[in-house]
């Protein structure tokens, strides 16, 4: 938008000039108001969020067969700009496929006493969460002892509730008609509901200790006694396996510079095992800081431990809503995945909401991309081709803003400066007018054929920068004039050598010299179009690398558009049979060319063409300099990384899983596996 409108301003002061300046010269007022409306058009960004709306979409598609679905186009942007995803552990880090690891029993209970209390506190009907599946599954297939759970009837039962931290039944056992409660939970929730007693304390402290060190989660069990007081069973040790890809993929966010943090709300011992396992760092904070009542000092010492945290333990709800905005207050992107309804705040905060695989409706509403697979990889490629997008945007808005700049100042520069009539001579029988301009179909030819072509940018093979991107609108707009002024350039001076060689008696020596005939000014209109309409075409296929043009093969899309609108445009100059002006007209009708001048002006254009791609170079370089003796971002990167970079290792196999890769990626990675060189 703020590209839009400054184009707009500029657009609309320069053209209003053209008119004011034409008119007090006595041109025809509505062939003038004619030209000034259409070059408004043509020079106004109007198809900006039509291009850059199609682009996203057109990446939105490719994510969705991806299965990563999105809910918010604009997510796609503000993606590719992530610099800290907050994680889940659970079922994203993690499997999600509980096993349980030797119960520890209190002095008075059995094994098989631990299993059937735990199971009896758990969902035994449909809709089971993956603790609950996991002891009662455990429990009724234990060949030593096979429960009947059958025989107990469940009067009452309350679910698992993230604030109490656990689960509570009430049953009746059917045959002796007992009825008691039964409960699971953590730990020190299990504890507090039981009768103080030291030396339970202190084993089930130390068990929980120990067992959180080798990364496992514990679940307490307790029951009421006939008197109706708590009673501690003992625990039950749970562990979540780390995901195959796990590992991989937090590295390669690593990469990618995006800061992973783990989320959990198991025990802080369990949190630091598994970032342990999964190399992600091992700063992980209680939540118990984020309650903290800061000064101004304290504050500044909490927001640098925020930042510099792999992970968060023994978090609720609102403590994951706490950091998404401590993190954004720091003027960090934050990304933020979650599956529970009571996620839907913090994803509904974070820049980028994602719900995970398994994730509530309401989680699905709050987030603005939505995965269908399991685990983080499907993340990685969502930023992967979320930059791919952010690219093909940012070279659309360079094209665009280097076309209006060639486009207006061109016409604002002959219109009002250049008077073909007083200070050329076209020699004898030759009328020429006080102002040059181009016929208003030209300009619409050349408007037709240039957003044809910007289309297929949503289609352009781009790279993916190694950084999260950010708009740089300074580099943008310098790279941009720079680009569109040396086709301005370029068309100034071959105008002002084609009015020098209008007169047969005293052609331009220098056009002379490549033996082209003299011009007739219906002739220099057409190779003026045709010159202006080459350059602007020619100009996209530098405006989308920031390195040589050639060092990125274009899309097809676009080498063909852009072949299509430079063979039609050079046809039309060749045939031209489009003249529709009249009596009153101030402007000649246009002539065809021959094939000699048609191929001078191509051979002009390339020479052109290659300077612009020069002087893009130098202007990068200097660039690089500046914010490298600033030490600032540019927002650019020489940095890049390739599709191949999708290609997740499978340990199971030993070769190679894919994402989303080109088959000679695939070989690639296979070749580097082996130890090979790679074709």
């Amino acid at each position: 938008m703020k590209v839009a409108l400054f184009l707009l301003c500029i657009s609309l002061t320069l053209v209003i000039i053209i008119l004011i300046v034409v008119l007090s010269k006595g041109n025809n007022l509505l062939e003038t108001l004619s030209i000034c409306v259409v070059l408004l058009v043509a020079s106004i960004p109007i198809a900006m969020q039509v291009v850059c709306g199609t682009t996203m979409a057109v990446g939105a598609h490719a994510l969705a067969q991806r299965k990563a679905i999105v809910t918010r186009l604009n997510s796609i942007e503000e993606l590719a700009g992530m610099t800290i995803l907050c994680s889940d552990k659970t079922g994203t880090l993690t499997k999600n496929e509980l096993t349980i690891k030797d119960p520890r029993v209190l002095p008075g209970f059995e094994l098989r006493d631990i299993y059937l209390y735990a199971s009896l506190a758990s969902k035994r009907s449909e809709g089971q969460d993956a603790i609950d599946h996991c002891i009662c599954s455990t429990a009724t297939s234990n060949p030593t002892f096979r429960l009947n759970l059958d025989i107990y009837e469940e009067e009452d039962f309350v679910p698992f509730d993230p604030k109490i931290k656990r689960t509570e039944a009430t049953v009746r056992n059917t045959q002796t008609g007992e009825t008691f409660r039964c409960a699971k939970g953590a730990p020190q929730v299990i504890l507090a509901m039981t009768e103080k007693d030291e030396t339970i304390y202190d084993q089930v402290s130390r068990w929980v200790e120990d067992l959180a060190a080798g990364g496992y989660r514990t679940l307490g069990v307790a029951r009421t006694d006939k008197s109706g007081k708590w009673t501690y069973i003992g625990l039950i040790p749970l562990y979540d396996p780390p995901r195959d890809d796990t590992a991989e993929t937090i590295r390669k966010a690593q990469h990618m510079e995006v800061s992973i943090k783990m989320i959990t709300g198991d025990q802080i011992a369990i949190a630091k095992e598994v970032a342990k396992e999964l190399g992600l760092g091992t700063r992980i904070y209680n939540s118990e800081l984020l309650y903290e009542d800061t000064n101004a000092a304290n504050r500044a010492a909490l927001d640098s431990i925020i930042e510099e945290a792999d992970g968060f333990a023994e978090v609720f709800p609102e403590h994951k809503f706490a950091i998404v905005k401590m993190l954004q207050d720091k003027g960090f992107r934050v990304g933020m995945t979650g599956d529970g309804v009571n996620d839907a705040p913090a994803l509904k905060k974070a820049d980028v909401g994602i719900a995970v695989h398994g994730a509530t409706d309401a989680a699905r509403a709050a987030a603005d991309i939505v995965l269908t697979l399991p685990g983080l990889s499907v993340i990685i490629e969502a930023i992967f081709r979320s930059r791919k997008i952010f690219q093909r945007m940012m070279n659309y808005v360079t094209y665009r803003i280097a076309c209006t700049f060639q486009l207006l100042m061109f016409f604002f520069v002959t219109m009002v400066s250049i008077n073909p009539k007083r200070d050329f001579n076209c020699g004898d029988n030759c009328d020429i007018p006080n102002t040059f301009a181009l016929p208003v179909m030209t300009l619409v030819i050349i408007t037709v054929l240039n957003d044809g072509t910007i289309i297929s940018i949503a289609y352009d093979n781009v790279t993916v920068n190694k950084k999260p991107e950010k708009w740089n609108l300074t580099v943008i707009y310098i790279n941009a004039v720079q680009l569109g002024g040396i086709a301005f350039i370029s068309s100034i001076i071959l105008l002002l050598l084609g009015l020098d060689h209008l007169n047969s008696n005293d052609p331009n020596s220098f056009l002379h010299a490549f033996g082209i005939p003299t011009f007739s000014y219906g002739e220099l209109l057409t190779a003026m179009y045709l010159k202006v309409s080459i350059s602007d075409f020619l100009t996209v296929f530098s405006a989308r690398t920031q390195s040589w043009f050639w060092t990125r093969k274009p899309g097809k899309a676009m080498i063909f558009c852009a072949t299509l609108a430079m063979a039609v445009a050079t046809i039309l100059s060749l045939t031209w049979f489009l003249n529709v002006n009249t009596n009153q007209s101030d402007i000649p009708n246009m002539e065809k060319l021959n094939w000699r001048i048609a191929g001078f002006i191509w051979l002009y254009n390339l020479f052109f063409f290659l300077l612009q791609d020069a002087t893009k170079m130098a202007l990068f370089k200097v660039f690089s300099v500046y914010y490298e003796k600033k030490g600032k971002d540019s927002g650019f990167s020489n940095t890049l990384l390739t599709d191949s970079f999708l290609i997740f290792s499978n340990t199971a196999t030993g070769g190679v899983k894919r994402s989303i890769v080109t088959k000679r990626s695939i070989v690639a990675a296979q070749d580097t596996l082996k130890g090979t060189r790679s074709k």
